[in-house]
């Protein structure tokens, strides 16, 4: 019961969120806003994930996006981008532990056991929270330089 119960409150928070960021569509050409470049829209991309080649410049030429790549150089770039969309899957995960956590809390009915552990869960899930989002951070810093 706890699992379909846990199933039904993720599948609702992804549908939420998702619907939340999903990119409009408009009949307009594309510019440099949803190009990809460094002054992108809010909401313009799914969750508002960075793109692959965020740290490559794109640019808006002849009604269409170009990259300016170059193989060994930007290599890093590209692997930078890759390592920070990963840590922001990391920290979605987290927010789902967490309200993994909190289900399970609610559900242990007091007895000490299942409390303890829907605790530690939680605790858990924070400080992956914490982490994910120091080496986001930390990611968007490096790359900043880089650029």
């Amino acid at each position: 019961m706890a699992r379909r119960l846990l199933v039904l409150c993720l599948l609702l928070m992804g549908l939420f969120f998702g619907s939340m960021a999903l990119p409009a569509a408009t009949a307009s050409a594309a510019t440099r806003e949803n190009c990809g470049g460094g002054s992108v829209a809010l909401g313009s991309r799914f969750l508002n994930f960075p793109t692959w080649y965020k740290y490559l410049n794109p640019t808006f030429q002849d009604g269409e996006c170009k990259l300016d790549f170059e193989f060994p150089e930007d290599i890093g770039k590209i692997l930078l981008a890759v390592v920070e969309i990963l840590l922001r899957i990391a920290g979605l995960v987290a927010v789902g532990f967490v309200v993994y956590g909190g289900i399970r809390y609610v559900l242990s009915r007091g007895e000490p056991e299942n409390t303890k552990a829907a605790r530690g869960t939680i605790v858990n899930a924070l400080i992956g929270l914490v982490i994910a989002a120091s080496a986001t951070a930390i990611v968007n810093l490096i790359a900043g330089n880089l650029i």
